[in-house]
């Protein structure tokens, strides 16, 4: 029933927008976009006996995608088989409404054909990021069950893949079973996350012109091998229990890429933080240790980017080799998101973690050569 009346809500939506619209186009003066409700139904992951035991029932909900499909205006299209992008919301009950609510997602998406299977089908892969809102978190007197999120605003990430199966010229159906996050990077405590792996089964359909053809553009040859940035980031976070005092924290990371192709580069790097909240992770008797050296990291790391136009999301896998905190791994990993402006300048958002448990957000400038 949650999924049947929102479903309903935004098709009703959907219609009153889209309607006007089409009866107003004339053929080639508007360009194309794409319309993609999706049902979602799957299972909660939890990695923590504290949210596993609230799990009850399974995950489910309701999206509404909104996209521009390409057609080769630049290499970077062709390269990418001609993605989809766009931007879109999504509703979710992720096992327990009374304890965790609803959870309310917006979104930009990129969606890219990966091979076609047979015929008029496709496999696809894709990538979701952004800002979500759960209206149920823990608080002390009145939902003190809730041990995975602590704060109402959080990040969204979904990543899955998918077949479509074109039907006619304007609407194709979707078949896609993916992995969707949420959490606050621990910027409030607590921060276990939710986690759910859901299939989903939809309609696309397209606005427009459905004979307008692909371009060809040529390649251009990838003209630097070797390139290299330098990265500053600073947030906030607070240690893992219920008192809420917020630490700073910053990184400083050097990455060496080896430009292996338009869209891939492979990397090595080395990281140096600082986090405060080494301090009371080090407390002994209660008394916070004050050397400042102790909560300085230092580590080494591979990386994995791909970049699409002037947006680059990178995979980092790194190693500690001076810490003096070692209750967690000394395996970290760093998801970024990364844009390029100015030529050589990049603006950067990433989440830190160590193995299934996030660590902080950074917030970051940097230049590239």
């Amino acid at each position: 029933m949650f999924v049947l009346r929102y479903l309903i809500i935004f098709i009703i939506i959907v219609t009153g927008f889209v309607h006007p619209a089409i009866s107003q186009e004339e053929t080639g003066s508007r360009r194309n976009f794409i319309i993609q409700p999706r049902v979602h139904y799957g299972n909660v992951l939890p990695f923590y006996d504290a949210v596993r035991y609230l799990v009850h029932d399974h995950a489910n909900g309701f999206e509404l995608r909104f996209g521009l499909p390409s057609y080769g205006d630049d290499f970077w299209e062709k390269v990418y088989r001609y993605p989809l992008t766009g931007a879109g919301y999504s509703c979710w009950a992720l096992g327990n409404s009374d304890v965790f609510g609803v959870a309310h997602a917006l979104y930009g998406y990129f969606d890219a054909p990966l091979f076609r299977i047979y015929g008029p089908a496709t496999f696809n892969y894709q990538v979701s990021f952004g800002a979500s809102y759960l209206h149920k978190i823990f608080d002390v007197e009145t939902n003190n069950l809730n041990r995975a999120i602590g704060s109402h605003i959080n990040v969204y990430f979904r990543i899955g893949f998918d077949i479509q199966l074109k039907l006619c010229d304007r609407a194709s159906l979707s078949l896609e079973s993916g992995f969707s996050h949420f959490s606050n990077g621990k910027v409030k405590s607590p921060n276990y996350g939710l986690n759910a792996f859901t299939g989903s089964v939809g309609v696309n359909y397209l606005f427009g012109d459905p004979l307008k053809k692909l371009k060809e553009p040529a390649l251009p040859p990838v003209n630097k091998l070797f390139s290299h940035s330098l990265v500053f980031a600073a947030g906030s976070k607070v240690y893992d229990n219920l008192i809420g005092t917020r630490y700073f924290l910053s990184s400083l990371s050097y990455n060496i890429d080896w430009n292996w192709k338009h869209k891939r580069k492979l990397g090595l790097g080395a990281d140096l933080f600082y986090d405060a909240s080494i301090a009371e992770a080090l407390a002994l008797d209660g008394v916070k240790n004050e050397n400042e050296a102790d909560f300085f990291r230092f580590g080494i790391h591979g990386s994995h980017t791909i970049r699409y136009k002037k947006m680059m999301m990178g995979m980092d896998i790194g190693h500690y080799i001076y810490s003096k905190f070692t209750d967690l791994s000394l395996v970290y990993s760093r998801l970024s998101l990364q844009y390029l402006f100015a030529g050589h300048y990049l603006v950067s958002v990433a989440l830190k973690s160590h193995l299934a448990k996030a660590d902080f957000i950074e917030w970051g400038i940097g230049y590239q050569w």
